[in-house]
């Protein structure tokens, strides 16, 4: 048997209304044999900006000892990113923000070897180091400006781990106000983006079995794989060994573990080779090929 996953995690990859659709082919099947019902799910997938956050620890770098309003406006600007962020990827460490003063040394801060230090001294997988907006050199002024950005991935490999964004934003009176509503503006191209989907489930007229699919259709996918592998340690029936495998597989997946599902659904895919285990073998081995 696979290892299993904890009930803990599974909001952390994706979201289920609880409404289940029944397939129309099903309506005639026998009632002992594995019926399809389709759940339909929210998956999480990446942010707009193309980064994947999920479970990554993460800083915020800014220039500090500017003029009073500058500081202010910069202060709020992250302490809003790391807000939303937080809410965001709740699996992920507390989102750390950090002040550096502003210096020729902090002029430096974006090329790569000095990335690769803060990302040491913070101890976080990514960094957001902010810049310093043009405009405000002369102190601070109420007019548009552009805030350079820069987010070092530490854990995206040798190629595309640092990204560069021009942040464009208004200073008001309000240097604090003005911080805060271009962080929150900001941060929506850093969090997650969502995709509803229908996913197939396997389902025979039994309590246990019903039981099993009504967990998933509520996000208990952990307590669902749970249910399914006690069921399966009895089951002789070929076919219904295969749903099980299948179902046990699916909920890898959504759990964020693709490597477990592509076990599972392999393993189903040997005891009976229904359309569904191909479909998403196919779909696992996308995903496992891009490193999603």
């Amino acid at each position: 048997m696979f290892p299993l996953l904890n009930d803990d995690i599974a909001d952390m990859y994706m979201k289920t209304q609880v409404k289940i659709f029944m397939a129309a082919f099903a309506l005639v099947m026998a009632a002992c044999s594995p019926t399809v019902y389709g759940i339909q799910v929210e998956t999480r997938q990446k942010s707009a900006s193309g980064l994947d956050l999920t479970g990554k620890s993460m800083a915020i770098v800014y220039p500090g000892g500017l003029s009073d309003k500058e500081d202010l406006l910069n202060k709020a600007f992250v302490d809003a990113m790391a807000t939303q962020l937080d809410a965001a990827y709740p699996e992920s460490d507390s989102v750390q923000v950090f002040s550096l003063p502003y210096s020729a040394d902090y002029l430096k801060s974006a090329q790569p070897d000095s990335l690769v230090n803060l990302v040491l001294e913070t101890d976080c997988d990514v960094l957001f180091l902010l810049g310093r907006a043009p405009i405000f050199m002369d102190g601070y002024a109420e007019t548009d400006f552009r805030l350079p950005l820069t987010v070092f991935d530490a854990l995206g490999g040798d190629s595309n781990s640092t990204y560069s964004f021009n942040i464009l934003g208004n200073a008001g009176p309000d240097p604090e106000k003005s911080g805060e509503l271009t962080g929150k503006r900001v941060v929506e191209s850093f969090v997650p983006q969502w995709k509803t989907e229908i996913k197939d489930v396997f389902c025979v007229d039994r309590e246990d079995w019903i039981d099993a699919m009504y967990d998933a259709a509520a996000c208990r996918w952990a307590t669902a794989i749970e249910k399914w592998s006690k069921i399966l340690t009895s089951e002789t029936d070929i076919l219904k060994r295969a749903c099980l495998e299948y179902n046990i597989g699916l909920g890898c997946l959504l759990m964020g573990r693709p490597d477990l599902a592509s076990d599972w659904v392999s393993q189903s895919i040997e005891e009976t080779a229904t359309d569904e285990a191909r479909a998403l073998s196919a779909e696992l081995g996308r995903i496992l090929k891009s490193g999603k």
